[in-house]
């Protein structure tokens, strides 16, 4: 990336009595390469005047990047509704993670668009969202209560993400399965 720089510099001095020295000095610099001292400049009235200063090239900011989800884990993976689980994982920085809970659902094809509430039309497969929650993470390793009391027995797939400055990381799927409780009987 290539940054101009314009310096105007305006001199008050009497070199006869009458003049006044305005000089105008455009540094052109490509980021990360140094910029040396641009030499002598040429006034209008013939003057030679070194600045004798030297431009340094300043550090720009990185574009913010996607926060990284590693270790991602559920403490079980076959559950009862009721107990929920663990979501352990670890953040390379504080970000707002989001677990969203999905399973398959069957529907009818209407109009070209599976409907799960359809009575009629061809059968088809719908992934419903069943559930959302997001957390405050910190950076490091963080544990999350998942809760699950609101889920059928099925198996279900859980994505997380995490989001950080605008940006979002790549997902993580997880799958888990809720258990049908025990009915006690003699």
């Amino acid at each position: 990336m290539t940054v101009t720089v314009t310096v105007t510099l305006s001199v008050v001095q009497a070199f006869d009595g009458s003049h006044t020295c305005n000089w105008k000095v455009s540094v052109a610099a490509i980021i990360g390469a140094p910029v040396g001292n641009p030499g002598p400049v040429q006034t209008d009235s013939g003057v030679s005047v070194s600045l004798g200063a030297t431009a340094s090239s300043g550090q720009v900011a990185a574009p913010p990047t996607a926060p990284t989800l590693t270790g991602v884990r559920l403490a079980s993976t076959s559950l009862l509704a009721r107990q929920g689980t663990t979501l352990s994982l670890t953040l390379s920085e504080s970000a707002m993670v989001t677990a969203v809970i999905t399973h398959k659902a069957r529907g009818r094809s209407v109009k070209g668009r599976c409907k799960a509430t359809a009575k009629t039309g061809k059968r088809c497969t719908l992934i419903a969202t069943a559930g959302r929650q997001t957390f405050n993470g910190v950076t490091g390793p963080n544990r999350f209560k998942l809760v699950t009391r609101r889920l059928k027995p099925g198996s279900y797939t859980l994505t997380v993400t995490a989001l950080a400055a605008g940006e979002t990381s790549e997902a993580v799927t997880l799958r888990f399965t809720i258990k049908a409780p025990k009915t006690g009987g003699h």
